[in-house]
């Protein structure tokens, strides 16, 4: 069937060659041979050089259409090359079935290219090209001017932040680093800020001190509810000082991504610290003025009041009674006119020694002394001076030598034998040990008085303070403050231990190996 259709395709049955048609005039052939063949040959070139401009130009649009015309052109120039061929080979059937084919094709082709036009003409123009390139350039050195404007931003940025004194970096919600300061990136030892990005605490090599202080920071806390949170932590040198720093936690506008971050920025306040410290000392310490000034007027008027009482009715008797009275009873009131008046004397020179104190004007001349003697010469002293409590000596050994200021020294001791007598009952015992303990001497003075409430204890050292249980026996309240401010000029140590209605028992530690007395100084007392 195939081969039957194909040989009356090509079968030139009862026609003639076209060339009869034109009387085989060798001028007429050869021009329609000419022109067929150049029409032929340029509707082939012109289909090739289609498919290479699609081939190489793969972004043009409709390129199919640029495929149908090829499709187009390729048919009619097979047609006008069989005309060439039906001038001496009449097959005619097989070139009407190339025209043929040919229409369908052009038909196809022009349907096609009609809704088609209204999109190529809505292809912008050369013009319109040209200018959206120029505008399309314009805007590119618009982007250039934006992000070399923003890199410098960036720079001015980064220069300040790394200028700020405070520790400044900020975190992930894995709690690993976004970012940080130039003085973060050296306390965490490293080069750069950009070394930290991605690291977290465990990952980095922390200065000695920073170490436990930033291993803290695991931001369990760090979520979409974290608030703005601010706190003070102190960093513990090895050297015992300390650094006070104030922590910032502010989350950032986690809407620009969708990885939380926080910021962090520490802040070194020691020197604000120690200021409010400084303040908040001083504010005590007036209202400790204020108390010591209230109560030493309290006490003033009392102590001066009672002796000037005294003092005033002995010599009333004198100047009215004098001549009724006997020697005895006359000796007897000017004993007491001055006995009241050493007492006061004596008041007011502890006045001026504590004040010396706490003006932080002793001075301080510790020299070699021989500790035992002194001791046993000053207990002598106060043996003679009463006949109420025995005083016993307990020195071990038999020689102590050291630096202390005697006179100093004499101020702790006498003071803490005179409240021992005073507070002891008549006929009991105080007992004075005294002993060396490495580089330290030991004072121990031991009675058997009253003793001291529990509750009381912590008051002893403050200034005209007396426990509630001494009843009338007569004091000022300074013995102990001035103790206390003896032994700290020696940078010695002081405890007390005691029992109501057993006794009291006051230990005072000294260092032997004081300043030399040849450079004496002024202490500064606390």
């Amino acid at each position: 069937m195939l081969i039957e259709i194909f040989n009356h395709l090509f079968s030139p049955g009862y026609f003639v060659p076209h060339g009869h048609c034109y009387l085989w005039k060798p001028g007429l052939v050869l021009l329609h041979i000419l022109s067929d063949s150049i029409i032929s040959l340029a509707y082939y070139v012109i289909s090739i050089i289609l498919v290479y401009l699609i081939y190489q130009r793969r972004d043009l649009p409709f390129d199919w259409m640029f495929l149908m015309f090829g499709a187009f052109i390729i048919a009619c120039g097979t047609t006008h090359a069989l005309e060439i061929l039906t001038l001496w080979h009449p097959i005619y059937w097989f070139s009407g079935l190339i025209k043929a084919t040919t229409a369908l094709v052009s038909i196809y082709t022009a349907a096609s290219l009609i809704p088609l036009a209204p999109k190529i003409l809505a292809l912008p123009s050369t013009a319109q090209l040209e200018a959206a390139n120029l505008s399309l350039q314009n805007e590119i050195v618009e982007r250039k001017r934006v992000e070399a404007a923003l890199r410098d931003s960036q720079q001015i940025l980064r220069l300040v932040i790394d200028n700020i004194p405070q520790l400044i970096f900020w975190k992930d919600h894995n709690s690993n680093f976004f970012g940080c300061n130039q003085k973060m990136a050296q306390i965490a030892g490293l080069n750069s800020p950009e070394e930290i990005v991605g690291k977290s605490n465990n990952d980095l090599v922390w200065e000695k001190e920073f170490q436990d202080f930033f291993n803290n920071f695991h931001g369990e806390d760090l979520n979409k509810n974290t608030r703005e949170a601010h706190g003070i932590e102190r960093i513990l040198y090895t050297d015992s000082s300390n650094i006070w720093l104030e922590v910032n936690k502010i989350p950032l506008n986690h809407s620009i991504s969708n990885n939380l971050k926080i910021l962090y920025t520490i802040e070194d306040v020691t020197e604000q610290k120690k200021a409010e410290d400084e303040t908040r000392k001083a504010i005590e310490k007036e209202k400790e003025f204020i108390e010591l000034k209230s109560r030493f007027i309290t006490t003033i008027s009392h102590d001066f009041r009672t002796p000037l009482t005294i003092i005033l009715s002995s010599a009333e008797m004198l100047k009215v009674y004098l001549n009724k009275l006997s020697e005895e009873k006359i000796i007897k009131h000017l004993q007491r006119i001055e006995n009241t008046v050493q007492n006061m004397a004596q008041l007011l020179d502890d006045i001026l020694l504590l004040q010396k104190y706490e003006g932080q004007k002793i001075e301080f001349k510790p020299i070699q002394m021989e500790v035992v003697e002194f001791c046993v010469e000053l207990v002598e002293e106060f043996k003679i001076s009463t006949n109420k409590q025995q005083i016993y000596l307990n020195n071990q050994p038999l020689s102590i030598r050291g630096n202390l200021d005697p006179k100093i020294l004499r101020q702790i001791l006498s003071n803490l034998l005179s409240n021992a007598i005073k507070y002891s009952p008549q006929g009991g015992n105080i007992y004075v040990n005294l002993f060396k303990q490495r580089e330290t001497v030991i004072f121990q003075v031991k009675d058997e008085g009253i003793g001291i409430p529990v509750t009381e204890q912590s008051q002893l050292f403050t200034s005209f303070y007396r426990a509630t249980n001494v009843g009338n026996i007569s004091g000022t309240g300074l013995g102990l403050s001035i103790v206390k401010k003896a032994v700290d000029c020696h940078q010695g140590q002081i405890t007390v231990e005691s029992e109501v209605g057993t006794g009291t028992t006051i230990t005072v530690i000294l260092p032997l190996n004081s300043s030399d007395g040849s450079n004496p100084h002024l202490v500064v007392v606390d």
